[in-house]
């Protein structure tokens, strides 16, 4: 029978979340040792990006050394971090595999998150119970980094709905002639219109939020995607794809940059580019030092990190090696 035996609360542990881990019988600790000292079988690790992750598999690696435990990685991280982790933990005899999970907050409440597995098919194969508990797997091969990859090919579909559906909306609040804000004739148009060949689930679940409810801030959060924008451009980087690709990439994260510049202290998520291209000028100078770069793609990848809040440059953390596992 699966259970989860101990439980890290971070600072940012909402209380309808502690409440249910106290129901599943879980015991709540609030340092990391306390549950790599635990009587278990595997780690579920779902923190964050690769900067946020990085110290908690160096302490884990160290303290489950030889033990053949298993660490299973569920956080969106580049696949480079992945790669190097995977080799990190098999020398120091820990399974170890990154299924990434999508679907949203709303998936993770009813069970229907997607978890795009790949790595140890064995490992894959002997979880597999407790994961269909959380959601669909899907298995994509042997290479470490592989769910990684479809990851961010998944982000490259949610960035690109979000653009597409974010301009289209935009170009109604300028024909209508009224500012980027709560309004139910530009929502019931962009129903309309996002009933044709167009149509992305990025107006349902994020944009109508902001253009039928006035809700800015809740939903996809820009500080977790702007950093999803950046490994997806270093990815189709990596894979050599069209610089149309790499990019749009680009431009997004860089807006996404911007944004979260404008909103320092507030939460804010996705939908919020609406409000910036229909009242680009801000945005606009902000993102005229990236054209002059930008047909060089490590110069203008380097400018678009650095735009970032210097605690977001830190979780970004894109140079990842074997050695940078090393405690």
């Amino acid at each position: 029978v699966a259970k989860f035996e101990v439980v890290h609360l971070r600072a940012s542990a909402q209380a309808d979340r502690i409440a249910r881990w106290k129901e599943h019988g879980a015991k709540l600790v609030e340092v990391l040792d306390e549950v790599l000292d635990a009587d278990v079988d595997a780690l579920l690790l779902c923190v964050g990006k690769n900067g946020d992750d990085l110290p908690i598999l160096q302490r884990a690696c160290s303290k489950w050394a030889g033990t053949g435990r298993a660490i299973f990685h569920l956080s969106t991280v580049s696949p480079s971090f992945v790669r190097a982790a995977g080799v990190h933990c098999r020398q120091n005899g820990i399974r170890y595999a990154n299924y990434p999970l999508t679907g949203g907050p709303s998936g993770a409440e009813q069970g229907t998150m997607l978890l795009l597995a790949s790595g140890d098919r064995k490992l894959y194969d002997e979880y597999l119970p407790v994961f269909e508990l959380l959601g669909t797997p899907r298995f994509f091969g042997e290479d470490d980094g592989r769910g990684a990859e479809v990851k961010l090919q998944g982000q490259m579909m949610v960035f690109g709905g979000l653009v597409g559906i974010s301009s289209a909306t935009a170009a109604s609040f300028a024909v209508s002639q009224q500012s980027a804000a709560k309004s139910e004739s530009v929502a019931d148009f962009m129903d309309f219109l996002n009933g044709g060949a167009g149509s992305t689930k990025q107006w349902d679940v994020a944009v109508s939020r902001g253009v039928r409810q006035g809700d800015w801030s809740e939903g996809f959060q820009l500080h977790h995607a702007v950093i999803d924008a950046i490994y997806a451009a270093d990815m189709a980087q990596e894979l050599r794809l069209s610089s149309v690709v790499r990019n749009q990439l680009l431009c997004t994260a860089a807006s996404f940059s911007y944004i979260l510049g404008e909103y320092k202290s507030n939460r804010i998520a996705t939908q919020a580019l609406v409000r910036e291209l229909s009242n680009s000028a801000g945005l606009d100078a902000f993102l005229e030092p990236l054209w002059t770069c930008i047909g060089d793609f490590p110069k203008a990848l380097e400018m678009v990190v650095g735009s970032l809040p210097e605690r977001l440059q830190k979780r970004v953390l894109l140079d990842v090696s074997q050695d940078s596992f090393q405690l």
